[in-house]
């Protein structure tokens, strides 16, 4: 995903606006013309104390050097930073960053994922983070692959990607039948049942369309087959379709 416009930063916008009102939402737009709302709760700006007891339990596993990778709302970078962690906060969103800095957040960027290995140096971080479901900005198998090897590249021999996604074909998710037909819809087409394509989109701002995946474990388990990462743990939340998982290097 490349870096967007101020006039196309729907998500920043919101966030920007949220980071006074927290009970501000969005809306997400999938291709198929599905809409649905997103923040309830003022999940973007919660604070530690009202993460879960998983969040809590795999920030634990967080160590060296950080990059957090599309870190919107930087409620996670904030909290390592004030723990003493040297975090790097990334987004493809000006306005995400600009909160991140008014937070106080030191070191940011705008800069998508498919291009850090540009931003970046060789081993500059041991902890990847792609949190918030954000795994699925590896958006299919080929391009996954490419972007492991990028944060291959940008990670020393000891570090790991924390990751978080959901299982699209879990009972859960299938409950809702508009769902059930999306991913069932995907795979006659021979995509992943969790590809999407989407936009966010807030007041009058609309994000680019872009591409998002949900992983299920099997195709988790595909992509970094040839790759040099491998699955060191997977850890299910215990309500709902979601899970974290960490990669470790291979060598």
């Amino acid at each position: 995903m490349l870096e967007i416009m101020n006039k196309q930063d729907a998500f920043g916008k919101f966030v920007l606006d949220g980071w006074k009102d927290h009970g501000k939402m969005y809306i997400i737009e999938r291709n198929d013309g599905y809409l649905g709302i997103n923040n309830r709760y003022g999940l973007y700006f919660s604070e530690y104390i009202d993460w879960s007891n998983l969040d809590k339990k795999i920030l634990k596993l967080v160590k060296g050097k950080i990059l957090d990778v599309g870190c919107g709302s930087g409620r996670v970078t904030k909290y390592l930073q004030d723990e003493g962690f040297d975090v790097m906060a990334t987004d493809v969103s000006t306005g995400c960053i600009q909160v991140c800095k008014k937070q106080g957040i030191t070191k940011t960027k705008v800069v998508g994922i498919e291009k850090l290995d540009r931003v970046f140096k060789k081993n500059s971080f041991d902890t990847i983070l792609l949190l918030g479901h954000n795994f699925g900005l590896l958006p299919s198998i080929k391009k996954g692959r490419k972007i492991l090897q990028i944060l291959d590249k940008i990670t020393t021999d000891k570090g790991i990607i924390i990751g978080h996604t959901m299982n699209p074909t879990h009972k859960i998710e299938t409950k809702n039948p508009i769902h059930k037909n999306y991913y069932k819809n995907n795979v006659l087409l021979g995509r992943l049942p969790g590809q999407m394509r989407m936009r966010v989109r807030y007041s009058i701002y609309k994000d680019p369309w872009y591409d998002y995946t949900f992983w299920r474990e099997e195709d988790l388990r595909e992509l970094i087959k040839g790759t040099n990462w491998q699955i060191d743990l997977i850890e299910k939340e215990p309500e709902n379709s979601s899970y974290y998982v960490v990669l470790k290097k291979r060598r």
